[in-house]
């Protein structure tokens, strides 16, 4: 799940969507995810399209200072399957106002894409998973679906995302500059820490976890 993620992610964030949408933490977010015209449009599309929900799982990458670099990961069952996204396509469509056009798949290496408005693509990854990337990190990602040894495994993101158990609902891991470190001082082995994970129930708790090796 966290193996597509590029080198260059400055934040990556997992989720559980059930058990989050039906905690606190859900009711608070509900309003903001609401009120951003394309997060409720993919809401519309999943539901019209009888996507599973209580099986749905994400992994979302980006960089604090890059908008234009965004690349996610979603898995349930039955989610790849050329129809289930086509539908998705045709209802974000709708719900954005915006005209998909003709929909069509073409083979890339091991897998199937769509090419994005705009650039980037979504990629069915197997039946159960689709993937979406945006242009700038298109190459990054197809080259880390062909290759294992193209991965990102040792930067401090990956790291502490392929530590995080399946079982955790939520979980945020953060690249650290000089100014969000110099904010850690007081923090106990936060010194020389280069990423640091916010992970937890969503229902009961939330926690922060430090590196026991900073990296």
């Amino acid at each position: 799940r966290d193996s597509l993620v590029p080198k260059d992610a400055t934040i990556v964030a997992g989720f559980s969507l059930d058990p989050v949408r039906n905690s606190l933490v859900g009711e608070a977010l509900a309003p903001l995810l609401k009120a951003d015209p394309e997060i409720r449009g993919m809401t519309k599309a999943i539901s019209a399209c009888e996507v599973n929900l209580t099986d749905f799982r994400g992994v979302l990458a980006s960089q604090l200072d890059d908008d234009n670099r965004f690349m996610a990961v979603v898995q349930s069952p039955g989610i790849g399957d050329e129809d289930v996204v086509r539908c998705m396509e045709k209802e974000l469509g709708k719900a954005t106002g915006d005209d998909p056009g003709m929909i069509f798949f073409e083979t890339r290496g091991d897998v199937r894409v769509t090419p994005q408005e705009g650039g980037g693509y979504l990629i069915i990854l197997n039946k159960n998973a689709i993937a979406v990337v945006d242009k700038p990190w298109e190459d990054t990602v197809f080259a880390a679906i062909e290759s294992a040894d193209a991965r990102n495994t040792d930067s401090a993101i990956a790291k502490l995302a392929n530590g995080v158990s399946k079982d955790v609902d939520a979980w945020v891991a953060v690249e650290l500059g000089d100014d969000e470190r110099a904010g850690l001082a007081d923090v106990p082995g936060a010194a020389g820490v280069q990423a640091l994970l916010v992970s937890g129930d969503p229902v009961s708790y939330t926690h922060l976890t430090l590196p026991t090796t900073p990296y």
